[in-house]
């Protein structure tokens, strides 16, 4: 018995990644902007250091949602780069951005 495969999600698995991408894309850009307002207040060096790390995975994040919904839009979204093979939904979930961060 042949298996059939996968070939992409669903036009409402994509909307529903979408949607939750899009909460997660604005949280973290309202995060970054008051870390952004930490650091320039910030008096001690190495907390202003500490601040420009998590200013800088925050930048980080937001590039990796941006460039997951611009995958949602043109439907390869979850599809690997590397084999070709649809990405399962639940690491997706936990880490949209392909876990370089």
């Amino acid at each position: 018995m042949a298996r059939i495969f996968k070939l992409r999600y669903s036009d409402q698995e994509l909307q529903d990644f979408k949607l939750l991408f899009e909460q997660k894309l604005s949280s973290a850009q309202k995060e970054l902007e008051e870390l952004r307002i930490l650091f320039e207040s910030e008096k001690d060096a190495i907390i202003k250091e500490q601040l420009h790390q998590f200013i800088k995975r925050h930048n980080e994040l937001i590039e990796h949602f941006k460039k997951s919904l611009l995958r949602i839009e043109d439907k390869t979204f979850g599809i690997s780069m590397k084999t070709g093979e649809l990405i399962e939904k639940d690491k997706l979930l936990a880490l949209p951005h392909g876990g370089k961060l």
